[in-house]
């Protein structure tokens, strides 16, 4: 296991990141994920340009993320980010993000598939595997888990419309963009009084521009469960789970 597969990137955390709080918006802590997991793919020749060489394309699966506090305008953060051992068709990623005293303040694990161009089916690692840039050290030790409907009643939103600011550069939805849509469809009153403690995203289906979507939310107490659906055939784009805790 060698250490130098770390990578490691530090951010500054500016006015347009973050929300009401002065705190870092959910959205944009995963573009920072998304940002260092491609810098490191890139930097160990794994990266964008290197898959479409080969007609295939890295696609996030699953991300599970554990939030000691959210970091707030003007700090900076580093981020620490590495490889952990893949499976046939997963690759695991892990992340730690500490502020200006050293101190952790998140904490974060994913699963991610590389995928064919034309099939858009998942490509086994073994090609990858002996160079695959792995550290042994766990951010979070289990593997982010799925999402599942809670047994209680939703509230389904109005319908919505995939934009051409929705899309990343496999003119896809970016991940980025679920997170933030499932996070406005909470309350204000309830942001205002909560603090985001632990979210969890599943990445099930991709989207296009022009499609269009509804979503649903299950409330359990300090826990929001979001559906986002498409609206032509109810398929299940991708879920989205966020644990909060009362202010202090």
């Amino acid at each position: 296991m060698r250490q130098d597969n770390l990578h490691i990137d530090y951010y500054d955390i500016n006015s347009y990141h973050v929300d009401f709080k002065r705190q870092l918006m959910p959205s944009t802590l995963f573009c920072f994920l998304q940002e260092s997991a491609w810098r490191h793919a890139n930097s160990k020749d794994f990266g964008w340009e290197r898959l479409a060489e080969r007609n295939e394309y890295w696609i996030l699966a699953k991300v599970h993320v554990q939030i000691n506090r959210m970091p707030k305008w003007p700090e900076k953060i580093r981020c620490e980010t590495w490889g952990k051992a893949p499976e046939l068709l997963t690759a695991f990623r892990d992340y730690e993000f500490f502020d200006a005293n050293h101190q952790p303040v998140i904490r974060a694990t994913s699963s991610w598939h590389i995928l064919d161009m034309q099939t858009h089916r998942p490509k086994t690692l073994t090609t990858f595997a002996d160079d695959f840039p792995v550290v042994d050290r766990q951010a979070i030790a289990d593997k982010p888990q799925k999402i599942k409907p809670p047994a209680s009643d939703c509230e389904r939103s109005t319908v919505f419309t995939v934009h051409l600011s929705d899309l990343d550069l496999n003119m896809h939805v970016n991940n980025t963009k679920y997170v933030q849509w499932a996070i406005d469809c909470i309350p204000f009153d309830f942001q205002e009084q909560h603090q985001l403690h632990e979210i969890n995203v599943n990445f099930l289906s991709q989207s296009s521009l022009g499609e269009t979507y509804f979503i649903e939310t299950y409330q359990n107490n300090l826990t929001f469960t979001h559906f986002i659906l498409s609206e032509k055939d109810s398929r299940k784009l991708a879920a989205v789970q966020s644990v909060w805790n009362k202010r202090e």
